[in-house]
């Protein structure tokens, strides 16, 4: 008896053990959405974000280990960096508050793409008050891929044709041109660069009356037309195309690829 109830507890402990099964993406879809007046203060809020209602740049200082950062080059890794971002308070006065930072991407993380990696910056809510950043939470910020007048050139491009794109529709992620001065974990200035800061996805989803909802395997046949003629727009001035529904259709997955050397 004692040998069986061991046995029993040794099963238990084992199944207890193991990781619990991954959440059906579809589920999302299926909870209750916010009544109409949320709905709509939701929208009001993200419309309303200081970060994106102005089109002049930004001028900031990062400071941290981007040696280190520029070393991770894995698509799968999710790890955060301590570093500093200064910024200027609306008197004028410099800021400055802890963020981390973390490499993200697929293609430009590669280091035969790019010789920086484009980086995803966690900021701290509770210190954002009184700065143009007040509201965000986590920025993705598009870096320059390399040294040299004609990769500055590419990132002032690609922040043109996000422009383009609010203006053919607001169905699209905003963008803010920034100047970015990057300084090492001593203090020693790196340089500066011209950089973009993109719209959350959250708030892009409150703008349009909807939410994030990772849909895996979804084709284009099951994308609503209009909005996909935007999106193939969008790439096509980013030197991307969408092989998959030139060459095989409507059942491609809905991806797009880019061309050898777009940045």
């Amino acid at each position: 008896m004692v040998v069986l109830a061991l046995l029993a507890a040794c099963n238990g402990m084992s199944l207890h053990a193991q990781a619990p099964p991954a959440k059906n993406p579809l589920l999302r879809l299926a909870q209750p959405w916010p009544d109409a007046e949320q709905m709509l203060k939701r929208k009001a809020d993200a419309e309303a974000l200081r970060l994106f209602a102005a089109e002049d740049p930004i001028a900031l200082t990062l400071r941290g280990d981007f040696r280190t950062i520029n070393r991770d080059r894995d698509p799968n890794s999710r790890k955060q960096y301590p570093a500093e971002l200064t910024i200027a308070r609306e008197n004028g006065e410099p800021h400055t508050i802890p963020v981390t930072l973390g490499a993200r991407g697929h293609v430009r993380r590669m280091a035969r793409t790019c010789e920086y990696v484009p980086i995803r910056m966690t900021l701290p809510e509770e210190q954002l008050k009184g700065t143009v950043f007040e509201g965000q939470d986590v920025l993705k910020l598009v870096v320059q891929c390399r040294n040299g007048s004609a990769f500055e050139q590419y990132l002032l491009r690609e922040y043109l044709a996000y422009r383009v794109s609010n203006a053919i529709t607001p169905r699209s992620f905003r963008a803010r041109q920034v100047s970015v001065s990057y300084v090492d974990p001593a203090g020693k200035p790196i340089g500066t660069r011209h950089g973009m800061l993109l719209e959350d996805d959250g708030d892009v989803a409150k703008r349009m009356g909807g939410r994030i909802a990772e849909l895996p395997r979804a084709l284009f046949a099951n994308l609503e037309q209009s909005t996909l003629d935007n999106v193939r727009v969008h790439d096509r001035q980013h030197g991307f195309i969408d092989l998959c529904a030139a060459q095989r259709g409507p059942r491609a997955d809905a991806g797009s690829h880019a061309l050898p050397g777009a940045v």
